[in-house]
């Protein structure tokens, strides 16, 4: 089963990490993942280094954290040593409890510009980065990557002696290749090649975990002590303490929390981008919210939201729709 994660000289509390969530887990997500689950650490959303390097510290809705939140790990990508290195050392004076390069990202237009999964076709220029990034920082430093599947390439190999070449301290495997859907079956077996490649380097694995059950099949099927989940924290910050705790129903949820959750968030939001953007997003973000509930609470929740014409009334409407629970609640 799980236990806590240790990186370099670092113990986590749990084996549990909130992965990143392009587009969502900026601090607003986060801060409500800290409230209501306890993760070894969470993820920025991935960051371009290079935009790092031409931003050079500054605070913005990616960058940010929240005094509420827990540990926090960077993620860059990128495949220019030089951009690598600087940002590392960027994020590392932000604040950063540890670093991570994406090395698995499949999204074409990552691909094209050779970074995310493109990387794991060189493993030559992967070590490049990763050991320009060792050389920047004391602090943890992890490579997140996708395996060979059931692909014809052979990468597991040469990507594994990179990383242990360039001393990583943790290494982070989907169990997919990069042009497998999330409706191929993980490659569970190949997880024992890193775990026999790298075996003092703790193996996380990130796929196919959606219940308690999911984690005590994966960790006997794998031997990963460790995992990594991202997409079904959205919408429910309490998912990681529901996978934990397995009396806790992770497939339900209530309307007023829900709610209450979709305005913290919401209301954080707004304070690190400007309203009009905002309520934009809120169209896409009151999605996840009302996934959990029962159908028709879930398209009142989402008709509150896309009815309303402003952030303020958006707002509005969710603070008049908790109050009236409250007093149903007396």
């Amino acid at each position: 089963m799980l236990s806590p994660l240790t990186l370099r000289d670092i113990t986590f509390n749990s084996g549990v990490i909130q992965g990143p969530l392009a587009g969502y887990s900026c601090a607003p997500f986060r801060r409500l993942i800290w409230q209501h689950s306890q993760p070894a650490f969470c993820y920025t959303e991935m960051l371009p280094a290079r935009q790092i390097c031409i931003e050079n510290g500054n605070i913005n809705r990616y960058t940010f954290k929240h005094p509420d939140e827990g540990p926090l790990c960077y993620q860059l990508s990128g495949c220019s040593p030089e951009y690598l290195a600087q940002a590392t050392q960027i994020v590392d004076a932000m604040g950063a409890d540890c670093i991570d390069l994406n090395a698995g990202c499949p999204k074409p237009k990552i691909r094209k510009k050779g970074h995310g999964s493109a990387l794991l076709a060189h493993p030559d220029q992967l070590y490049q980065c990763l050991i320009a990034m060792r050389r920047a920082t004391e602090k943890p430093l992890l490579l997140k990557i996708r395996v060979d599947g059931n692909s014809a390439e052979r990468n597991n190999s040469k990507v594994a002696q990179a990383a242990l070449k360039a001393g990583i301290d943790g290494l982070v495997i989907h169990g997919r290749h990069w042009l497998e859907d999330d409706s191929t079956p993980c490659s569970y077996h190949q997880a024992q090649f890193f775990h026999e490649a790298l075996p003092n380097i703790p193996i996380i694995w990130n796929g196919d975990i959606s219940t308690p059950q999911s984690i005590k099949h994966i960790t006997e099927a794998t031997g990963c002590k460790h995992v990594m989940v991202a997409r079904g924290s959205m919408g429910r910050p309490d998912w990681i303490h529901s996978l934990m705790h397995p009396s806790v129903d992770p497939a339900s949820s209530s309307l007023a929390r829900s709610a209450q959750w979709l305005k913290q968030h919401l209301d954080d939001l707004s304070t690190l981008e400007p309203a009009g953007r905002v309520y934009y997003q809120s169209r896409s973000i009151v999605h996840y919210y009302a996934k959990h509930l029962p159908l028709s609470e879930g398209i009142y929740l989402k008709q509150l939201i896309n009815q309303a014409d402003t952030l303020i009334k958006i707002i509005n409407n969710l603070n008049n729709l908790i109050q009236d629970l409250d007093k149903q609640q007396l």
